[in-house]
């Protein structure tokens, strides 16, 4: 289901499910952040499930909590993202370590073409949410990685989509590009 109009790059908190049909297949950048073989065929064919709450705090300062499950029987995975530009760090069974920085990014900002295009014209005033995640490998992350995350909206085949777009850049320098898209699920319960 498209993204009601109600919701914008100002106040993503929803429920999301990964359209697979409409994204790219994350399997390369998976394996190559280590992810084992059997788990990214599980991911590849379990519906995934994203429970968003965006909230500025006391101070003003933005936040994004996203509870992601997996259908299926696989662990589910919790991030919490501070887009103060500071930089947080966060573990999971997924990924392993990482250093993750978030701030909210002006499309203008953007340096790579393929992450500052397709965005609505409510992304490009707003501005993005931006977040360039490291693996650690000095905490026990196996395999030095970059994703350099632009979250924002899209008009994919005529329907207003939640999308990230990712440039991942892998342990030996491999490049990859990969769109998600999302569909609406309603407000959070």
């Amino acid at each position: 289901m498209a993204a009601p109009e109600t919701i914008s790059i100002l106040d993503i908190t929803g429920k999301w499910v990964m359209n697979k049909t409409l994204s790219d297949n994350p399997d390369e950048l998976l394996g190559l952040q280590g992810v084992g073989l059997i788990t990214r065929k599980i991911i590849g064919v379990v519906t995934i499930t994203q429970g968003i709450k965006h909230f500025k705090d006391e101070n003003g300062v933005e936040h994004v909590d996203n509870d992601q499950s997996f259908a299926g029987g696989l662990a589910s995975t919790k991030e919490e993202r501070i887009y103060s530009n500071v930089t947080t760090e966060h573990a999971d069974h997924l990924y392993g370590p990482m250093k993750n920085t978030s701030w909210r990014c002006p499309v203008a900002d953007i340096e790579h073409e393929y992450l500052k295009t397709g965005w609505t014209e409510d992304t490009i005033k707003h501005g993005t949410l931006r977040t360039v995640s490291v693996s650690d490998v000095a905490k026990g992350n196996i395999k030095q990685w970059t994703a350099d995350q632009v979250w924002g909206f899209e008009l994919i085949e005529g329907e207003r989509r939640y999308t990230r777009r990712i440039k991942f850049t892998g342990p030996d320098g491999e490049g990859v590009e990969i769109r998600m898209v999302h569909n609406y699920l309603g407000p959070l319960a």
